[in-house]
């Protein structure tokens, strides 16, 4: 048997949108990171006394990705059998917004590439108060980086 400890998470809307027969309930969930549908679902039911379990779960968005934008497996197989998956595929960019954003000349990149920690420099602008920095250099990942005693430390980096 496993214990979850109990954690406090947010939750937007909780609505039920159908019941196709007297024991199973359809809900829409909006929440926040964090949270388990599962939980509230065995939540809910201890609450009514009753037990319950999720037959059925479909996540339609993830905070900026919708399920609108998906692409099936299928095309994207498809894409990248024509060599086409960069363009069908969004960029990693576009999962760390809002996330500061940093340009580099090609010297700056190949020093973070290499895990070397590079000065902060002027024209970097005012990025001391970030957490978290992404950086590219022509459009192109490089790394993540944090501002730590005036110059740039490598999270984590990227090798395409």
């Amino acid at each position: 048997k496993v214990e979850l400890a109990p954690r406090e998470v947010e939750i937007y809307e909780f609505e039920l949108i159908g019941m196709p027969d007297p024991d199973h309930g359809v809900f829409r969930v909006s929440c926040g990171k964090g949270m388990y549908v599962r939980s509230l679902a065995r939540d809910l039911a201890v609450v009514l006394g009753t037990c319950g379990y999720v037959s059925a779960l479909r996540r339609i968005s993830s905070g900026a990705f919708g399920i609108e934008n998906a692409v099936s497996l299928a095309d994207l197989e498809g894409s990248a059998a024509k060599n086409e998956a960069k363009t069908t595929l969004l960029p990693i960019k576009s999962a760390l917004e809002p996330v500061c954003t940093l340009n580099l000349m090609a010297s700056e990149a190949q020093t973070l590439r290499s895990g070397q920690s590079l000065l902060i420099k002027p024209h970097f602008g005012d990025i001391f108060d970030e957490d978290v920095i992404f950086t590219e250099h022509n459009g192109v990942p490089v790394a993540m980086v944090e501002p730590v005693a005036g110059e740039l430390r490598v999270l984590r980096g990227f090798h395409f």
